[in-house]
């Protein structure tokens, strides 16, 4: 193929783009919702459709959650009382979200440690549970549950977030004020209990979610 040329039969020079001048990559700073870059200067007036081309809505993810159920050789199991809201003034399993980068068992020890200052080797899965339509942007969550060995016996509780720890046995747990999908999962743990007034989690509340609630996570 030949050089390309203009009507007048000239060759055709494409024009220079003066981008160091004209384009600046910094994130705009608009709703939680939308992110893109800033076209600024003579790129943005000769080329005004790429503002629009190069702004996208944030993509939503499902955000996961794990839940450690702590017992130790006598069968009892660990448990705490909250302090702050989710949970406020619940007895609950430690637990909180994955970060970024972590597995699933990272996590798991991540959270009891920052909680209650334990050290713990994750055993089985004893269930997973899901959230979907969570709050405003209808958030989808999934909540995994495990078993856990208590390496470690020395309770140190994060004042922030509890207000005591405590290890239970089985027969004490029925009359504690428990989130109903904890309760769940507690039957479960501990099938030969009393268990009344047993309720699956509730997938339309923000109180089920370990670690912060809709409201937080949406920010």
């Amino acid at each position: 193929m030949g050089c390309p040329r203009n009507l007048r039969g000239q060759p055709y020079i494409a024009p220079a783009v003066p981008l160091a001048d004209s384009v600046s990559l910094a994130p705009i700073k608009r709703s939680p919702a939308r992110r893109g870059v800033l076209i600024t200067g003579r790129y943005r007036a000769n080329y005004p459709h790429l503002r629009s081309v190069m702004s996208f809505p944030l993509q939503k993810h499902i955000k996961s959650s794990v839940v450690a159920c702590i017992i130790d050789e006598q069968q009892r199991i660990l448990l705490t009382k909250r302090s702050i809201p989710p949970f406020f003034g619940k007895w609950v399993m430690p637990g909180g979200k994955i970060d970024h980068g972590e597995t699933m068992h990272q996590a798991l020890k991540r959270e009891v440690d920052e909680e209650v200052g334990l050290q713990v080797s994750v055993e089985t899965l004893i269930d997973v549970y899901e959230h979907i339509g969570i709050g405003e942007r209808q958030d989808h969550y999934i909540i995994l549950y495990y078993r856990a060995l208590p390496l470690s016996f020395e309770l140190n509780i994060n004042p922030a977030e509890l207000s005591e720890a405590r290890w239970f046995s089985a027969h004490e747990l029925v009359e504690l004020d428990v989130p109903p999908g904890s309760r769940h999962i507690l039957s479960i743990v501990f099938p030969d209990q009393p268990w009344n007034h047993l309720a699956a989690p509730n997938y339309t509340t923000e109180f089920e979610l370990p670690g912060g609630s809709a409201a937080e996570e949406s920010e």
